[in-house]
């Protein structure tokens, strides 16, 4: 190493430093030299999964921003409701903190009390100038809470460019557009790329007309326009879906037919209208229970191959 060129080992130091903060604090510790170099770089790419870390990262983070010392870029952070109020509030702090120089955030809510409202911290009056890829994951909760749109709602999110809107339980499509049009809303022109994942698909025998999928499909689409429901942005390019069918005890195989024949009639028609290009997924067809079980430390592991490593 030593015979490298300092910008050779700057650069090999930015690459083996996106795994999380494993690789930089190893690095940190191998030598003088590795420790100054990497030190632009420790707090690019940071994971954050338990209680502990949540603790510890938010006074080391607090403390390298008051000496102008951290510039987080990628984040990914678990919310956790029902733990100590004062990691909750770490969490929450950590976001705010990081909101400034974050270019990507995955923030993966695990659980909330019954009792209590949806946590929302992607919502707050925090601003992310810099964040261009958004994934917000869902926890595993029996009714979600919709967050209100109001006209003329202030930008938050400038640069946003894909925004990935997770359920651990399947919702209907009319709640997962409300949510998404929450942050859409507050999103600038950059944005092309939406994703939604844990969309509830119901046979006819399970209240299809209770979860209305086509006609909002077709708002989202920009096929139909309803007065309460808000449009896709026009600068959106792409819809990507992944529906959840229901528990194969609960429908027949002719359902599912049916449905994939209604929806394959939306997506020829908006092929037609040459719009936004919808793309469904692989339905996710549960067995017995109506929950996507993908845990911390799989979305973790996605997000790592994301950044270019390997859990």
């Amino acid at each position: 190493m030593d015979v490298l060129p300092v910008e050779i080992i700057d650069r090999i130091s930015a690459f083996a430093c996106c795994d999380g903060g494993p690789t930089a604090s190893s690095l940190r510790s191998a030598s003088r030299m590795l420790h100054a170099v990497t030190e632009r770089h420790k707090f690019h790419t940071v994971a954050i999964t338990s209680s502990r870390q949540t603790l510890l990262f938010h006074d080391t983070l607090r403390d390298a921003l008051a000496s102008g010392r951290a510039a987080v870029r990628h984040l990914f952070i678990t919310v956790n409701e029902q733990v100590d109020g004062g990691v909750t509030h770490a969490a929450k702090d950590i976001v705010a903190l990081a909101a400034p120089t974050l270019e990507t955030l995955t923030c993966v809510v695990e659980s909330v009390p019954s009792t209590y409202p949806m946590y929302y911290p992607i919502l707050s009056t925090t601003s992310f100038p810099r964040l261009t890829h958004l994934t917000f994951r869902h926890p595993h909760l029996l009714t979600y809470s919709k967050p209100l749109i109001h006209p003329g709602m202030a930008i938050r999110f400038p640069k946003l460019r894909y925004l990935h809107v997770a359920y651990a339980c399947p919702v209907s499509t009319l709640t997962a557009h409300m949510v998404t049009s929450a942050i859409t809303s507050r999103s600038g022109s950059s944005l092309t790329n939406i994703r939604l994942s844990g969309i509830a698909i119901r046979g006819t025998s399970t209240g299809a007309l209770d979860n209305p999928v086509v006609p909002v499909l077709r708002v989202m689409l920009g096929l139909d326009s309803v007065r309460h429901l808000p449009a896709t942005p026009p600068s959106v390019r792409s819809y990507v879906i992944e529906p959840h069918y229901t528990p194969r005890m609960f429908m027949a195989s002719w359902e599912e037919a049916d449905i994939r024949e209604t929806l394959d009639e939306v997506i020829r028609e908006n092929e037609d209208s040459g719009g936004i290009r919808l793309v469904l997924l692989p339905p996710v067809v549960h067995e017995a229970h109506w929950a996507d079980d993908k845990s911390v430390k799989d979305w973790t592991a996605e997000w790592l191959e994301s950044q270019g490593c390997e859990a």
